[in-house]
C-alpha cells in the first residue's frame, strides 16, 4: 500500500504538460501559411507561436497561440476582420 501510494505521488511529479513551440520560420507573409511555421501548421492554443527577427506576420484569420513572443524588430500586424 506504501508502495502504490509512493508511486501515485511520484507520477503526479513527473506528468508535466509543457508547449510546443511553433516557429516562425518566413520573413514576411499571413499568419495562416502553415509551411512558414516550423511545425508545418499555424499555432494552436497549446503552442506558443515565436516571430523572430526580420520577420513580419500578417494575422489575417482568427490565430490562437498560448503566447506569442516578437523578438528583435519583428513585426506582427492584424488585418481586418482577425482576431487573436
Amino acid at each position: 500500500m506504501k508502495r502504490l501510494l509512493l508511486f501515485s505521488i511520484l507520477s503526479i511529479f513527473c506528468f508535466t504538460i509543457s508547449a510546443q513551440t511553433n516557429t516562425w520560420n518566413g520573413t514576411n507573409g499571413s499568419w495562416s501559411t502553415a509551411s512558414a511555421w516550423s511545425l508545418n501548421h499555424v499555432p494552436n492554443l497549446n503552442e506558443d507561436a515565436i516571430i523572430p527577427t526580420g520577420s513580419t506576420v500578417y494575422l489575417d484569420v482568427n490565430g490562437f497561440a498560448k503566447s506569442i513572443t516578437l523578438q528583435g524588430n519583428a513585426i506582427f500586424n492584424f488585418t481586418n476582420n482577425s482576431g487573436l
